[in-house]
């Protein structure tokens, strides 16, 4: 159970494996879901996303804000999901999907590179050594 207190509720669950969805529209709407539940909503004061120029994957717009835990996947869209969407596919997702602009699925076990899975052809390069575990998600 989350508190009540909104800084709290979109906290990542530690110890266990979780699903993170953060959804960005064209009236700046963010919301965060964890598990496919929404936990917060804010608003942008503007921008677009772009996996070419500004979209980075386990840190923030520096590297002295990095996420400190293990990522499975990653999938980019080119539409705000509904929370209905997000929780239907938590687990797997249709490469041909409408919408899928990037899926990176971190299974190479070895390299620096990450291989898109969209057939959208954005394989990205990590700018620092990666460590590698196998791991596997939870039954749905």
């Amino acid at each position: 159970k989350y508190p009540d207190n909104a800084n709290d509720r979109t906290k990542a669950p530690v110890g266990r494996w979780f699903h993170l969805a953060v959804t960005y529209d064209s009236s700046n709407l963010i919301k965060i879901y964890i598990d496919g539940v929404l936990k917060s909503t804010s608003t942008a004061s503007s921008g677009t996303i772009s996996v070419a120029s500004n979209c980075y994957i386990g840190y923030s717009y520096n590297s002295n804000r990095w996420w400190p835990g293990m990522i499975a996947e990653t999938r980019v869209w080119n539409k705000a999901r509904t929370q209905e969407e997000i929780a239907a596919y938590m687990y797997a997702v249709n490469t041909d999907a409408e919408g899928l602009v990037a899926y990176w699925k971190f299974d190479e076990g070895n390299g620096n590179t990450i291989t898109d899975y969209s057939g959208n052809n954005s394989s990205i390069t990590a700018n620092s050594a990666l460590k590698w575990t196998s791991v596997s998600l939870p039954e749905e």
